[in-house]
Formats: structure tokens, C-alpha cells, sequence
């Protein structure tokens, strides 16, 4: 929130805690103390340290989620072989390939503000980056 959209007695202004700079703007925020510009997406600021590294680490890891999704929605279909005969474990891996999938789509059009723009990858460069999230982070 800018200073004039504060209602009287409200905290001052927001300003970035390493140049102690005030924000202006509408669409994206800018410090009036140095170059630092924020984009905003869906009407929200981005607001981290380094906004560019932030967004492009958020855009790779959602494309590389998205690729790993649509990877396993693969893998339960091509384990759907002639091989597989009880239509039980047919139906599961019918089911599972399709969640994978429907969580894919509804994950893209949660999070298209933040994959606007931003190319996705090839699926083997994501996961040859191998970013995975620490063991305390699940």
C-alpha cells in the first residue's frame, strides 16, 4: 500500500529497508532513492531483494513442477500395456495419469500470471537442474 491509500494515523510509507527509499507507482513500484524496480503481477507487487533472480527462480521452478506433472501423467500411461490385466490397477493408473494431468492445467491457469512471458523449457533441462525443495521444506 502507497502513503495516500493509507487511512489517517496508519504507518508511513513503505520504503525498501537498503536505500531506505520510498515506493511509487501504480502498475509496477519504483524507489525514488535508487533504480530498484518492482513488477507487479495480477495487481500484486513482487517485492523480493532482487526481483528479476525472484521471478525467473519462481518461473523455472513452476515450469519444472509443471514438466514433472506432465511427465509422470506420461509414465502411468505407458504403464497401461496389454501386460496389465486386472481392471483395478487399469482403472488406478488410468486415474493417476489423469490427475496428473487435470492438477497440470489447473495449476497453469492458478499461476498464468506468473508463467506470462516466461517460456518453458525443455522438461530434461528441469530435471537435470535437479532443484528440489530441502528435506524441511516438503
Amino acid at each position: 500500500m502507497l502513503a495516500h491509500d493509507r487511512s489517517p494515523g496508519a504507518a508511513g510509507p513503505a520504503v525498501l529497508p537498503r536505500c531506505g527509499g520510498s515506493l511509487q507507482g501504480e502498475a509496477s513500484l519504483r524507489c525514488v532513492a535508487c533504480p530498484q524496480q518492482f513488477p507487479s503481477l495480477a495487481g500484486l507487487p513482487w517485492l523480493f531483494a532482487e526481483p528479476d533472480a525472484a521471478l525467473g527462480e519462481w518461473r523455472a521452478r513452476t515450469h519444472g513442477f509443471l514438466a514433472g506433472l506432465e511427465s509422470q501423467a506420461a509414465r502411468y500411461r505407458a504403464a497401461l500395456t496389454d501386460e496389465v490385466t486386472r481392471a483395478a490397477t487399469r482403472n488406478r493408473l488410468k486415474l493417476l495419469a489423469s490427475s496428473c494431468t487435470d492438477h497440470a492445467r489447473r495449476l497453469r491457469a492458478l499461476l498464468a500470471p506468473l508463467l506470462a512471458g516466461a517460456p518453458a523449457a525443455a522438461p530434461e533441462l528441469y530435471s537435470a537442474l535437479g532443484a528440489t525443495l530441502p528435506v524441511g521444506q516438503g
